[in-house]
């Protein structure tokens, strides 16, 4: 499996956690109506923790720092020294229409090569999945990545189905030399995914920073969306 294409951004810019989810949000709707693959990648610029689609937002992670919820399934996720990277793949493409469990396992092997290629080896993690309410880097689940000298979980992702396109959200905790976002292991990743690869369009970029401040606004900053999951986002491209 391989995409033709795929439009990467390497995302510099510090945003709050709600702001983030909703960019990422914004870049969903745009491949839906483009039908373009895209991928982004970027930092935190303060702990948060996201917490999944249908999972219970607990009392402990209310209280926690900036707590919000994803758009995608999955447990909850203590960002903050991590390099977060959002896949959107377009209706109608391979990665789409394939599996859940395949897609996954596919992501997680070509990232897996990209970090080997960097230098740095990671082993995959084979036990069936299990229910857990533990945060995500304290519970691996089928074909997540496992630093093999410590044990520890490095990477773990979560996905979610909108009008025929897939979005797959991922984290990564990386040693220190690959915690950023001018590593190759980014080039790497992408040549493992797609053909070919074209960074997005500046006025693109401003364009989707404009519309994710109005999902912001809508819904990942809100009250309801966060606790209640009652809100619900209408797609204005």
């Amino acid at each position: 499996m391989k995409l033709e294409q795929i439009t990467g951004w390497r995302d510099t810019a510090f945003r709050g956690p709600a702001l983030e989810m909703a960019l990422d949000h914004a870049l969903l709707d745009h491949a839906i109506i483009e039908g373009k693959a895209f991928a982004r990648f970027y930092r935190w610029n303060t702990p948060a923790v996201t917490v999944g689609y249908f999972h219970e937002m607990e009392s402990a992670v209310q209280e926690a720092p900036v707590p919000v919820r994803r758009y995608t399934g999955g447990g909850t996720v203590e960002h903050g020294e991590d390099i977060t990277f959002a896949l959107i793949f377009p209706p109608s493409s391979s990665a789409a229409n394939a599996s859940s469990a395949t897609r996954y396992r596919w992501i997680h092997f070509e990232l897996a090569k990209a970090l080997d290629a960097s230098g740095y080896r990671t082993t995959r993690h084979s036990e069936p999945f299990k229910n857990s309410t533990r945060p995500c880097f304290q519970h691996a689940v089928s074909e997540d990545l496992i630093d093999p000298d410590t044990g520890k979980k490095i990477c773990g992702g979560a996905q979610r189905r909108c009008k025929g396109a897939v979005i797959h959200q991922g984290s990564l905790r990386l040693p220190i030399r690959l915690r950023t976002l001018e590593a190759n292991w980014i080039d790497h990743f992408l040549n493992g995914l797609s053909t070919a690869q074209n960074p997005l369009d500046e006025n693109r970029k401003t364009e989707l920073i404009a519309r994710a401040i109005e999902i912001e606004r809508e819904l990942y900053g809100t009250t309801s969306w966060n606790e209640r999951r009652e809100a619900k986002m209408k797609i204005k491209f």
